[in-house]
């Protein structure tokens, strides 16, 4: 019995119930106390099965707890705001607003994407000089183990002007994310894709995954945000194209996994060689699970960082905390002699608000979930921002806070002033409409 209580098996099973369980509540995976579950259930199931390290029973429980708290607060938001906006009213808005929208999206994308492509185009030349390389090719392929090297040894090394610019990345792939579920026409899809491509130059040249990453989490937290505003909470998630997606998605993560692996082990030699590590890909992708539980298995509460880890971008700009690369300087060896310093988002939470504060803030961050966004409003554009922000922090919990990057940070800024921009511009329009149409008045006011 007591082998059975210690197995790690239980609390995982219990993370699919509470995964089922909220989707039958809610009706949507999209909803906030479903989506969190679903993710995490998922997140842990793939870890238990495709890894071989050790993982104890105890994390495990914790992350159901914590799941569970979220859940609970989403619940309590809706019963808290449960009107629902009726149909009619959406119909109208979406037929006078998404048009606007997603031409005004698309060209703010698309108009960052440029300026961070301009920028990683800038740190080619300028990391080419910096190693007195020739343009060519090869030397490109050089630049991957050059500059990991450097950055594992100096840490950010590129100039301002660089930083500066390729951080532009992710509001454009937030906004990307918005036009693509906004978008009327294949080519308008195709063109929300355009910030990928910073983002995969410039993860070509420093050899890391991380940027091709959160740029991703940026553009489909947008695409859920805009998804869940347009369906009234009840977006369904899992359909044909979906799934092809995510088929596509896994193929995608590998090839990055093999050619980043390549480029940083690729040395002085003139050859780059492409071939997979299905051991080392595994840890690496699954590996902060046994990370955070052999952490919290010795875990001994002490002072609170107050937001040094999950927010640790905004008080290194401030000066009041010196931001590691990866967040922690103490590494856990996996089986197989893999070291990590990547622990998930609860790590973070844990030592910045202590374990009482962290379930406290998971229950705020529900109940806040739960009112705006199970039933968002179609006046405002405040569910699309807060929608696209939950989504893309659940999205990075298995890895750390993505909200400790100010880069990331900016994303939201830039996302809430282009949309509260057209919702203004909009509501302009809607109401010169409602003047020379009194009938539409009143179906917009029902």
């Amino acid at each position: 019995m007591t082998n059975l209580l210690a197995s790690p098996w239980i609390p995982t099973a219990v993370l699919v119930l509470l995964a089922l369980a909220a989707r039958l509540l809610s009706r949507s995976w999209l909803a906030p106390s479903a989506f969190v579950a679903l993710l995490w259930s998922a997140f842990v199931w793939i870890s238990m099965l495709a890894a071989d390290y050790p993982i104890y029973a105890s994390a495990i429980w914790l992350i159901v707890l914590l799941v569970f708290v979220l859940q609970l607060g989403a619940f309590i938001g809706e019963s808290i705001h449960c009107e629902r906006p009726s149909r009619m009213i959406r119909e109208e808005r979406e037929a006078s607003n998404e048009g606007t929208l997603n031409r005004r999206v698309l060209r703010c994308s698309a108009l960052l994407s440029i300026i961070a492509l301009g920028g990683a185009a800038y740190f080619v030349f300028w990391s080419l000089r910096r190693f007195d390389l020739p343009v060519s090719l090869i030397s490109f392929f050089e630049l991957g183990h050059l500059l990991s090297v450097q950055y594992a040894e100096y840490g950010d090394i590129e100039p301002w002007l660089v930083r500066l610019t390729i951080m532009w990345v992710y509001p454009a792939a937030l906004l990307g994310g918005i036009a693509f579920a906004s978008a009327a026409s294949r080519k308008t899809r195709l063109l929300s894709l355009w910030p990928f491509l910073p983002s995969l130059l410039v993860g070509s040249i420093v050899a890391a995954r991380s940027g091709v990453l959160f740029s991703f989490i940026c553009w489909i937290s947008g695409y859920f945000g805009l998804r869940n505003w347009q369906s009234n909470g009840r977006y369904p998630l899992f359909r044909r194209r979906l799934v092809l997606v995510l088929a596509v998605l896994g193929v995608a993560v590998v090839i990055l996994f093999v050619l980043v692996d390549a480029l940083r082990q690729s040395g002085d030699e003139q050859t780059v060689e492409l071939a997979l590590d299905s051991q080392r890909f595994v840890k690496y992708t699954f590996g902060s699970l046994s990370a955070f539980s052999s952490w919290f298995h010795q875990y001994a509460p002490g002072n609170s960082a107050l937001g040094a880890y999950t927010f640790g971008g905004i008080l290194e700009l401030l000066g009041m905390h010196r931001r590691e690369i990866g967040l922690y300087e103490n590494f856990v060896t996996l089986s197989g002699g893999l070291e990590t310093n990547i622990y998930t988002v609860f790590r973070g939470l844990i030592e910045d608000f202590t374990l009482a504060g962290a379930v406290s803030i998971n229950l705020v961050v529900g109940i806040i979930s739960g009112m705006l966004l199970s039933f968002p409003s179609q006046k405002t554009w405040t569910p699309i921002v807060f929608g696209s922000a939950y989504y893309a922090f659940i999205l990075g919990s298995p890895i750390t806070s993505i909200f400790t990057y100010n880069g990331l940070l900016l994303a939201w800024v830039i996302g809430a002033l282009v949309l509260r921009s057209h919702f203004r511009s909009a509501g302009i329009r809607i109401s010169a409409a409602t003047w020379d149409n009194p009938s539409s008045a009143i179906r917009i006011r029902h």
